[in-house]
């Protein structure tokens, strides 16, 4: 099967980077609170038979930087959005970086590093208008994101997920893996579809535990 999607392998494989770190972070922070585990991670695993070499064939678009929305809420969502903000100051794959989070929150990492930053942010629900953005990115976001949302999108949008999915579906999944002494869990990149059960994951980074 062909991958067929808009977003470039060095988008991703720079999202697998960031995502395994902050992973590893937050699994280190669960350990040291409950003295269950600690995780190191284990490596790359490619979930399409083509490697991601395919997916910029047949994209005229992908050339130029991209306007990213931003929907995260917490520790975990940090480095993949400090990710975004480096690509942005140094001209990189993004020109332009906004972040969608929950402003009323008394701790909330994401929106601090908005404010800090200069990013432009928007409280949740958000209203998206079509064309506004290219593609948006989400990472440990607590909200579902409505099919307008997702179709608003030229490019789609891609979820970072702290599980090895089909496992842990849904929120606190570092959690749960904790909870039940799974012995490997790791990080899901995968691309968002208005269904859930059409949901494509693309990359996963392994971590025993």
């Amino acid at each position: 099967m062909k991958l067929r999607t808009p977003l470039g392998r060095k988008f991703i494989y720079k999202l697998y980077y960031v995502t395994g770190a902050a992973y590893e972070n937050n699994a280190d922070i669960f350990a040291r609170n409950t003295g269950l585990l600690k995780c190191s991670r284990r490596g790359l695993r490619t979930l399409t038979s083509t490697h991601l070499t395919h997916v910029t064939s047949n994209n005229k678009e992908l050339g130029k930087p991209w306007r990213v929305l931003f929907f995260g809420t917490d520790d975990f969502s940090l480095p993949s959005l400090k990710m975004l903000f480096r690509e942005l100051q140094d001209g990189g794959f993004v020109k332009q970086l906004a972040v969608v989070t929950s402003l009323k929150a008394k701790k909330n990492p994401v929106r601090d590093f908005a404010v800090a930053a200069e990013l432009a942010a928007f409280n949740w629900p958000f209203h998206a208008v079509p064309g506004d953005f290219d593609v948006g990115l989400v990472s440990s976001f607590g909200h579902l994101i409505s099919k307008s949302i997702i179709e608003s999108f030229p490019l789609g949008i891609l979820n970072v997920h702290a599980s090895l999915l089909p496992r842990w579906r849904g929120a606190a999944p570092i959690f749960y893996a904790i909870l039940n002494g799974d012995s490997e869990t790791g990080v899901t990149i995968m691309q968002v579809k208005a269904h859930k059960s059409a949901a494509l994951s693309l990359l996963q980074t392994q971590h025993q535990c």
